[in-house]
């Protein structure tokens, strides 16, 4: 988790990525950062990964793969943020609203 909050969450990416994770809109698809790929698998369950392309761009490795629960991603990256000093107000507070009552019911 560490090293995709370093790579990838910085000023200008950071409301790109939650906008991706917290719209109801897009109920699965990626989001390609500079180094990892953040697959939305449905609106709670993540997949965060390095990809590599072959040679000939037809197929990809995929390397250093972790799950991460919707909550927890943004509270990782929230917190990341802002220990460094990105402005997080606009979605501080997105972590304690979202729970899996709330896209069922």
């Amino acid at each position: 988790m560490e090293k995709f909050l370093s790579d990838e969450i910085y000023e200008d990416s950071y409301e790109p990525i939650l906008e991706f994770i917290l719209s109801p809109h897009i109920r699965s698809g990626e989001f390609e950062g500079n180094e990892h790929i953040i697959k939305k698998m449905d609106q709670c369950n993540y997949i965060i990964f390095v990809e590599y392309p072959d040679k000939d761009m037809t197929a990809r490795e995929i390397h250093n793969a972790f799950a991460i629960f919707r909550n927890d991603l943004i509270k990782g990256i929230n917190r990341y943020a802002k220990k460094n000093n990105i402005d997080i107000s606009k979605y501080e507070n997105f972590e304690q609203d979202y729970s899996l009552q709330y896209y069922y019911n």
